[in-house]
């Protein structure tokens, strides 16, 4: 009957999973491979600060890794991994990124930003829901639950409550609150 193309339909499915997984680069593979683009675009004595995983929020629940550069103690420019390529993309340069904070690339740092806000126990999680105008030019920020509402960190530690995502950003709304990290 249908027997065969269901064996098909599986070995295709086990197939295109294992490619999907041995496509995921590990974060000392995207240092490595961003100080190499760094390189070969004339910069040198950057410093590629550790990768960050960010979630994806939303319809298209894609999740990536940013890689900060430095360069003299300040943020130089911000890429990405791109799988397709099996490289890194730049996000942003230095000018775009010139509102940001390099300390807020940091968990721990955002955790302690979230602590001085008055949240108890921060537990941040970076995520991107697509091109939120607040997150900046990396479209990423800190999400943070609090009870039963949410609160966000810019990357340039602008704190954003769920009411001014309600009045500024409502078609982001429900998929924030939906969000359970």
């Amino acid at each position: 009957m249908n027997r065969p193309r269901t064996i098909v339909s599986f070995i295709l499915a086990l197939t295109l999973a294992a490619v999907a997984l041995a496509a995921e680069l590990k974060p000392a593979e995207l240092r490595k491979l961003t100080q190499q683009e760094r390189s070969q675009d004339g910069f040198k004595g950057d410093s590629v600060g550790t990768p960050v995983k960010v979630v994806g929020v939303g319809e298209k629940k894609k999740d990536f890794w940013l890689i900060p550069v430095f360069q003299g103690g300040k943020l130089a420019a911000v890429y990405r991994d791109d799988p397709r390529r099996e490289s890194v993309t730049e996000v942003a340069k230095a000018t775009a990124l010139r509102f940001c904070r390099a300390d807020l690339f940091e968990a721990s740092s955002a955790a302690q930003e979230l602590t001085r806000a008055g949240v108890e126990n921060p537990q941040p999680v970076l995520i991107s829901c697509g091109p939120l105008s607040a997150f900046g030019a990396t479209n990423t920020g800190w999400y943070q639950r609090v009870g039963e509402s949410f609160v966000l960190l810019s990357l340039g530690g602008k704190l954003i409550s769920e009411s001014e995502v309600e009045q500024f950003w409502p078609e982001y709304l429900p998929v924030l609150r939906a969000f359970r990290p």
